[in-house]
């Protein structure tokens, strides 16, 4: 791996040293410090009496505003900073086990699925683009389900919010965490906050780095990140805030698949059956019959040219080349030496860099009102290099290609609201908030993806695998690093959003009604004469929920929302090469030499509701839902491949909107901490359904399961610390983390299931003090009885591994 020289790691001794003096000073000197300030409390808040350790009340994700949990008719998980620190979480793929129907043995840590479809991301309530870290993070709040006024374009499955790390006004706070263990795993976190000028100015400092290695040979992370965040206050009720925040990831890349996927060689024999049945030529990219061996619908004989089937080693020598090695179409375990084998070689990339601005402003009028403005500017990019996956030819044999692209794009999002409260008594208490966003990409970078000319065939035993950044050098030359940057505007939508929280009957009735009004605008160019033009899409979008309490402990309730995604694809125009070219059945239909192309434009459509229970007991010791949920997608663009096929265009696209898919099952997630030096988690789910409903390109997929969803979880965590006596100090704690059979390969070919795996973590700790500094010593350990399992994504899953750390507040 390469060493690159790291930029930030010499802030930490510089900021350390300037923070140990000025903690020393705030705490030698308190009865210098000016009275503070009263404050009106802010709508906008996170606070609850019932949050402790693991337990949170409050959210802000879903409604907008701040509001307790077991009042508001939506299913909301809360990962507190504690539990992120006490699981060692470095990505949020390690911490979200504890909320329900979350899969998270997915592709990319950016895929987080909720409810079996993706759930966006967002930063403090407006998207946040790819490449998040936790070193700054307060807490992660999950919102499952459709949420038309929180999230508006996003997928049913649910949202993703990360509450990050905010200046305190109240007295300073400094802490750093260093940690090393398995896979040569280093990392260092150092946060800090304090006020500047009692009550008026206050700041907050975060600076993190990980070098990290990996079970996978050539994988390694080192990632570098930095933030700083001012907040001044003014008046008693007026606050502003800037924030800035720069993640630098660089990692090698994971091998797409290490066991059997057979989808594209049964999809490549299935066209080839189907040419064959309906009387059509073969396209010259699939093995020739010899003369006559199939005939037209009218009878009559084609010819080849060939007196006899074109064998495999033909065809590959004149699809590949000559000298070509064979090996079976089945990409397998057999292929490679070990289970750590990386064909992407050290060469293989997949890195970030995120760099989040954020100002907000906030004027808390009176406890009945509130006006709220953010601004928010992601500029992210991703550099991603690797084999293009291993695929058989035609269904015979394995070649690659090599894709090297960056994503990305500079992108902001602004918002304005303000809430409202007003009693009226008899006809109840309302809380009504309204909002403008905006949401754009004033320059967006396109994908790019530069690949070699040249297929490579690999067979078992060949060494050295080529290297990666050499193939491209042989084709663009000695000078390639990695492809050039595309920016070109991107598109845009403005919303309206409101939402009434009403309370009636003491109390005891509570109801959500809300909807964002949406118009997405996207710049199009179909003519090609390098003039955009605008494509728009509008939608409404609803959202209601209800709430009664059946005594002080027991909640019913329901909610029912929508969702959409603007969907835009090129595809082959088949009415125009009917037009031209006449029935793709008749005897003298011929395929167009260049094949019409339209854009298809249609909503991927999404709508969920759920109902269920809440639970509060002994004022907050016990708190639990379960809810039954059903989330549907439909309009999904699909590949049509029967009409590819009927038309005879193997090498053009054809698409239709008519996928549809459905999640429904039930979750139950419960908190319980009888004493203060006990808390216990515990989430389950199951999936009754997590199915495709229809597949125009293919209809054996109908009744395919939704790739890498679990058909059930529960996780339980738990931690006791001892209060007094010899071990007072000593804390213990640990887990289990079941998962059920997961579809890797969900097609109706040769369908791929990993196995129930049971998965056993364990922590232990010790909480001192050297002097008047806390500190705190903590090993983890994950999957400790060192289980061998394939982890959702044709990947294996970690083996054992052991982190220590020592905490450090000042």
């Amino acid at each position: 791996m390469p060493d690159r020289p790291n930029r930030l790691r010499p802030v930490l001794p510089v900021l350390a040293a300037l923070l140990l003096p000025a903690g020393g000073a705030s705490a030698a000197s308190p009865a210098t410090t000016p009275a503070p300030r009263p404050v009106v409390l802010s709508p906008f808040e996170v606070k609850s009496a019932q949050d402790y350790g693991y337990r949170a009340g409050a959210a802000v994700t879903g409604t907008g505003t701040a509001g307790l949990i077991k009042d508001t008719p939506l299913n909301i998980s809360i990962v507190a900073q504690e539990l992120v620190a006490d699981q060692s979480g470095n990505q949020l793929v390690d911490v979200l086990r504890s909320a329900s129907s979350v899969a998270l043995h997915v592709k990319d840590e950016s895929m987080i699925l909720i409810r079996g479809y993706t759930g966006p991301q967002f930063v403090n309530g407006l998207p946040a683009g790819q490449g998040l870290a936790l070193y700054d993070i307060d807490r992660i709040e999950v919102v499952k389900g459709p949420n038309a006024v929180f999230a508006g374009i996003s997928n049913p499955g649910g949202t993703v919010n990360l509450i990050k790390f905010r200046p305190s006004f109240a007295e300073p706070r400094h802490s750093l965490d260093i940690s090393a263990g398995s896979f040569a795993h280093r990392r260092a976190v150092l946060r800090s906050t304090a006020p500047v000028l009692p009550g008026r100015l206050a700041y907050a400092l975060v600076y993190g780095t990980t070098d990290e290695e990996s079970s996978i040979d050539s994988m390694f992370t080192r990632e570098q990140f930095a933030s700083g965040s001012l907040a001044w206050r003014p008046l008693p009720n007026l606050t502003f805030s800037a924030r800035y925040s720069l993640l630098d990831r660089e990692a090698g890349r994971r091998p797409h698949t290490v066991v059997s996927h057979p989808l594209f060689q049964e999809r490549d024999r299935e066209a080839i059956r189907l040419f064959d049945r309906l009387g059509l030529p073969r396209p010259a990219s699939y093995p020739q019959l010899e003369n006559g061996a199939v005939r037209t619908p009218a009878g009559v004989p084609i010819t080849t040219g060939r007196t006899a089937p074109e064998g495999v080693d033909a065809f590959i020598a004149r699809t590949l080349g000559a000298d070509v090695p064979p090996y079976p179409g089945v990409y397998s375990r057999d292929f490679f030496p070990d289970d750590a084998f990386n064909y992407n070689g050290p060469d293989g990339r997949d890195n970030y860099r995120n760099q989040n601005t954020g100002f907000e402003a906030e004027w808390v009028q009176s406890p009945f009102f509130a006006v709220h403005g953010l601004f928010q500017q992601v500029d992210s990019h991703r550099l991603r290099r690797e084999f293009n996956g291993l695929r058989p030819v035609a269904g015979q044999r394995l070649r690659s290609t090599i894709s090297d692209f960056k994503p990305g794009g500079l992108t902001f999002s602004a918002r304005l609201e303000a809430v409202a409260k007003l009693d009226l008594r008899r006809a109840g208490r309302h809380d009504f908030l309204a909002g403008f966003q905006h949401d754009g990409g004033k320059e967006v970078i396109s994908p790019i993806t530069v690949a070699t000319t040249r297929v490579h065939t690999f067979a078992p035993g060949d060494r050295p695998f080529p290297s990666l950044l050499q193939l491209l050098r042989d084709q663009y030359g000695s000078t390639y690093h990695e492809p050039g940057v595309i920016r070109k505007g991107g598109s845009h939508s403005n919303s309206w959003y409101g939402v009434v929280q009403s309370s009636f009957l003491g109390d005891r009735l509570r109801t959500l009604v809300g909807g964002r009004a949406i118009a997405n605008h996207r710049p199009v160019d179909d003519n090609r004469d390098g003039r955009d033009e605008d494509f728009k899409t509008s939608k409404v979008v609803p959202q209601l929920g209800a709430l009664f309490r059946v005594n002080p402990h027991l909640s019913l309730y329901g909610s029912i929302s929508r969702t959409f995604v603007p969907q835009r694809q090129q595809t082959a125009d088949l009415e125009a090469i009917r037009a031209s070219q006449g029935d793709p059945l008749s005897p003298g239909y011929r395929p167009p030499a260049v094949v019409p192309v339209k854009f298809l434009a249609a909503d991927l459509l999404g709508r969920g509701w759920e109902g269920g229970a809440k639970i509060d007991l002994r004022d907050g010791a016990l708190l639990g839902t379960v809810t039954y949920f059903s989330n549907e997608e439909s309009s999904k663009l699909d590949l049509d491949i029967a009409n590819q096929v009927l038309f005879q265009l193997p090498g053009a696209t054809v698409r239709v909107a008519a996928g549809r898919t459905r999640a429904r099952g039930v979750e139950s997630e419960w908190i319980w901490t009888p004493r203060r030096n006990y808390q216990a988690l515990l989430s389950a789910s199951y999936f009754f359904e997590k199915n495709e409903l229809s597949n125009p390109a293919e209809r054996r997929e109908v009744g395919s399961h939704l790739e890498s969803v679990p058909r059930y979880t529960v996780n339980f965590w738990n931690k006791y610390t001892f209060t007094s006596g010899a071990l007072d100090g000593l804390y213990v704690g640990g887990g289990v983390n079941v998962l059920g059979e997961t579809y890797m390969h969900p097609s109706w070919t040769i369908p791929i299931v990993g196995e129930r795996v049971v998965l056993l973590d364990a922590m232990v700790g010790y909480a001192t003090r050297f002097g008047n500094l806390p500190v705190n010593f903590r090993l983890n350990a994950r999957n400790l009885a060192d289980k061998h399992y394939l982890n959702g994504t044709f990947q294996y899953g970690e083996p054992r591994t052991l982190i220590a750390s020592v905490g450090l507040q000042f």
